[in-house]
């Protein structure tokens, strides 16, 4: 069902359409999204690109340096900088990684 679902909102964009899609599963919304609108308390939190909600993130640097230690996660607007002076100090970069879920979640800061 999940495959014709797919295929039928991928079908209506082919033909131009626009789809609106309300969906919590953020898989999905990467595999099919172009806009994403973020509601929080019935208003738009944010509109824009997938990756504009990823920049909300912390970014996962996972390095290995001289030490064998692992770097913590960073908030995105410190990733470059964090990544820059991994490798200077001689780290090995083996992923650099941002959760949507993560992003999605930072619209609504500790909300319960």
């Amino acid at each position: 069902m999940a495959e014709r679902f797919v295929e039928t909102v991928r079908e209506a964009q082919c033909s131009g359409a626009t789809v609106l899609l309300s969906s919590h599963i953020m898989s999905e919304v990467a595999a099919l999204c172009d806009t994403v609108t973020v509601l929080r308390r019935g208003r738009a939190a944010y509109s824009g690109s997938l990756e504009g909600v990823r920049a909300r993130a912390d970014v996962a640097v996972s390095a290995v340096g001289r030490t064998g230690r692992r770097s913590p996660e960073r908030p995105s607007a410190e990733a470059d900088s964090a990544v820059a002076g991994l490798l200077k100090g001689g780290a090995s970069i083996r992923k650099v990684e941002s959760s949507l879920e993560a992003a999605f979640l930072s619209f609504y800061g500790g909300e319960k």
